[in-house]
């Protein structure tokens, strides 16, 4: 029963409809990201790539990696055509470039990171569960072992 279920959340997972629910968080969370980064621009805060960073890391952890490299992908698209200068996908100069780069491989770093420890969380949730359930059974049959025969 536990293995079917397991083949049927991971079928669910990688739906189409599973996977348009995640592209459509993503594109939620890039639009964050835009907002949290225009605030900081008007806070005078030279560093309008923080905004994204921890709507990045919320898909992840809500939607998966998937997600959240779609989220860095799509941040680094709206990174480059409002905030880094010249205005559009006009070409940037060296430093900006590096900064795109660098901004969209510590954020899929992030989400590796992120999803690794999903992945952890739900392997010991599972763990967790079937040891409760084995010491359920141990006190059940210690409880009729200490039972006095009829």
């Amino acid at each position: 029963m536990g293995a079917s279920t397991e083949q049927t959340a991971k079928l669910m997972l990688y739906s189409s409809s599973g996977l348009r629910i995640r592209l459509a968080g993503a594109g939620v969370f890039t639009l964050l990201g835009a907002l949290g980064a225009l605030f900081l621009q008007t806070l005078g805060v030279n560093a309008e790539f923080q905004g994204f960073v921890p709507c990045v890391v919320l898909s992840c952890l809500m939607f998966g990696f998937l997600a959240g490299a779609v989220t860095a992908a799509g941040s680094t698209v709206v990174l480059w055509y409002y905030f880094v200068p010249p205005p559009g996908f006009a070409l940037p100069t060296f430093p900006d470039v590096a900064h795109l780069v660098v901004f969209l491989a510590v954020a899929i770093f992030v989400c590796s990171v992120v999803a690794g420890q999903r992945r952890m969380n739900a392997e010991l949730e599972k763990e967790n569960f079937e040891l409760g359930y084995r010491n359920f059974l141990l006190r059940e049959l210690r409880a009729r072992l200490r039972a006095p025969r009829a």
